[in-house]
């Protein structure tokens, strides 16, 4: 059974580490 939560939570969690990953990864 899916949740919205289930649905938005990877959402909300890949954006910032790709963020992040495109920051830390040129160090």
């Amino acid at each position: 059974m899916f949740k919205a939560v289930d649905v938005l939570q990877p959402a909300f969690i890949e954006q910032p580490l790709d963020q992040l990953w495109s920051l830390i990864s040129p160090l």
